[in-house]
């Protein structure tokens, strides 16, 4: 469990900006409420190779990386299609009278992590571990969700233009049973008009070692 968010390195001036949302976008639409916007990962399989007599080693796995981001103002994403390529994702919803209680982009990937492993206390149970790498993600879902006053609770689907393959450096320290980790991806997360660049934080629990080591005969 943590939190996601981004760098915003956007020109809301540009010609890209502006046709990637409407003409009076501005950095405002796109901030975010940080402690609402959540990052949960949901990991499959996780495996450990040692490399050098458990000293170091190679952590790899598969799991799913879901990520919301919550929008302080009310912006609203289209889908997109064939027909309409390139028109604006983004619109601000201005109407009047309308508030919103939620509003936020889901954005959901398939993820593999790949990390050089390094286990200063390979022969403790609770080690002190520090881990770097990469990891590869495929968006398989992305939803804009939101409830206002009077339209209720509704939601889109589509991929907003939003570029189908995350690939993120990615940190962790492991303290006994608590891991703290870390991502930054390389890249912005759309694929065209904003130069926003995502990146999480939190805290993970390794629950096998709540209950000790499984001995087999």
């Amino acid at each position: 469990l943590g939190f996601s968010n981004f760098v915003d390195n956007t020109d809301y001036a540009s010609v890209q900006a502006q046709q990637y949302a409407t003409s009076d976008v501005n950095s405002d639409w796109m901030g975010l409420r940080p402690f609402k916007s959540r990052n949960v990962n949901i990991w499959v399989v996780t495996q450990q190779v040692s490399l050098i007599n458990n000293y170091v080693n190679f952590n790899y796995g598969i799991g799913l990386e879901l990520n919301n981001y919550h929008y302080k103002q009310p912006v609203r994403y289209q889908v997109q299609t064939a027909m309409v390529e390139n028109a604006p994702a983004i619109s601000f919803d201005g109407t009047p009278g309308r508030t919103y209680k939620k509003n936020k982009l889901a954005a959901d990937y398939l993820t593999v992590p790949l990390m050089l492993n390094f286990n200063l206390t390979p022969h403790n149970l609770y080690a002190f571990e520090v881990s770097a790498g990469v990891s590869v993600g495929y968006l398989y879902s992305a939803r804009n969700k939101f409830i206002n006053s009077d339209e209720g609770k509704a939601k889109s689907r589509g991929d907003f233009d939003l570029r189908p393959w995350k690939l993120s450096y990615i940190a962790e320290v492991n303290l006994g049973i608590i891991r703290l980790y870390g991502s930054y991806a390389f890249k912005s997360m759309y694929l065209r008009g904003l130069d926003i660049t995502p990146y999480n934080f939190g805290v993970r629990i390794k629950p096998v070692e709540l209950f000790g080591k499984i001995q087999t005969n």
